[in-house]
């Protein structure tokens, strides 16, 4: 395995790392913080950009113009959800800040170990 193909594995665990840590908010109860209504609004477009990340990620090999244009809107929306999702309690700005580093971080550690143990699979 070469360079290039550490960083493109390290790059794509850190977008979809990011891109799935508004699910631990949501299974630590953050909605539960939100009216029903945020949750009709915010969880569709939710659930469709990360769709599309996964899948410009893990299914697309050539990427082009217009996937990037997609998956940045998409992940500019998510960005926004965690900014919301992540305000459920009293938290200070810094203790926010926190948390949605230590749910990225644990988001990203998965999406790493994920593509080592694929990679491994289809070099054997």
């Amino acid at each position: 395995m070469n360079a290039s193909t550490k960083v493109k594995k390290l790059f794509n665990s850190i977008i979809l790392g990011i891109t799935f840590s508004p699910a631990i908010y949501i299974i630590l109860g953050a909605l539960v913080g939100f009216s029903t209504l945020f949750s009709i609004i915010m969880l569709p477009p939710y659930l469709i950009s990360t769709t599309l990340i996964i899948y410009i990620r893990l299914y697309k090999s050539n990427i082009r113009l217009a996937h990037r244009v997609v998956e940045s809107i998409s992940l500019c929306f998510v960005l926004f959800f965690i900014l919301i999702i992540s305000d459920y309690n009293l938290q200070s700005d810094i203790e926010r800040i926190k948390a949605i580093i230590l749910f990225s971080s644990i988001s990203t550690l998965f999406w790493f170990v994920f593509f080592s143990i694929s990679n491994k699979r289809n070099r054997s």
